[in-house]
């Protein structure tokens, strides 16, 4: 379970386009962070814009155990010390606190951000980094030289968009975590949906469940498994919805190596170069 990061964005929100369950209640959240402790999860991400997850997981998460918290903020640069504060505060007892700049304004901050990171006070807990959407954002970093730890980007077999830069940052020791590698759960919806809204992106989700279905493969087990093989990506962060889908999750990952060569030999087949289509506030 060492990549396998529990997403809490449900927690708090009626988030995903597939989700029909809406908001988990407060006990369900309980039996999930239980659950996953049990089953050796000691990564969870969050942030302050997901309603109250973030105190539900101070809550319900058990502090005699190891964990990890990465979270988000999504103010201005200005908001990082009281971020900072704020994370150390509610998240006390964890081990590593990775903060992430989350906001669609990256561009738009620029210089701004570099300023952010070099003037704070950061604690030796806390590892400072950003949560992107695009190519451009990352390599606006690249060239203001922002320096972070951390960064947090979609990845799934449709949107490999930022693999050519995994090798450089890894050399400059960026952990790299990786999100919607389900794209919210998208392929899991019928064909007419999906064709009806979704144009380019719907031509490669509904190939790839015919491959699926013809192989006689379950796709949620092969879309999960693809980022796990990725040796460059330390994290997977993956929201579920219940303890059943968690411990379904937990026994795929035990067939990692069994679907290997299937999942390397179909890497690029249902690629989607569009980056447009592929960024949700576009859905």
């Amino acid at each position: 379970m060492k990549k396998f990061t529990l997403g809490s964005a449900q927690f708090g929100l009626d988030y995903g386009i597939a989700n029909e369950d809406g908001k988990l209640p407060e006990f369900g959240v309980q039996n999930i962070l239980s659950f996953s402790q049990k089953h050796g999860v000691t990564h969870f991400d969050t942030s302050e814009a997901y309603g109250n997850a973030e105190e539900l997981l101070m809550k319900f998460i058990d502090a005699r155990q190891k964990y990890r918290i990465t979270t988000k903020f999504t103010g201005s640069s200005a908001g990082l010390q009281k971020s900072i504060f704020r994370s150390l505060s509610n998240f006390s007892t964890s081990e590593c606190i990775s903060l992430l700049f989350h906001s669609p304004n990256v561009l738009e901050e620029k210089k701004q951000l570099l300023e952010m990171v070099k003037s704070c006070d950061i604690p030796e807990k806390i590892k400072i980094g950003f949560s992107l959407y695009t190519i451009e954002e990352l390599e606006t970093l690249f060239k203001l030289k922002v320096p972070f730890k951390v960064l947090q980007i979609p990845y799934s077999l449709f949107d490999q968009r930022f693999t050519d830069y995994f090798e450089q940052l890894k050399s400059q020791g960026v952990e790299i975590q990786v999100r919607s590698v389900f794209l919210q759960g998208l392929p899991f919806k019928n064909d007419e949906f999906i064709n009806y809204k979704f144009g380019e992106l719907a031509q490669s989700i509904i190939k790839f469940k015919k491959y699926c279905t013809d192989k006689g493969l379950d796709p949620a087990e092969l879309l999960l498994l693809f980022p796990f093989l990725n040796e460059s990506i330390d994290s997977v962060v993956i929201g579920i919805n219940n303890c059943e889908q968690l411990d379904k999750n937990i026994k795929s990952l035990l067939n990692v190596n069994k679907f290997k060569n299937e999942i390397f030999s179909i890497k690029e087949k249902f690629l989607i170069k569009s980056e447009k289509v592929l960024l949700p506030y576009n859905w």
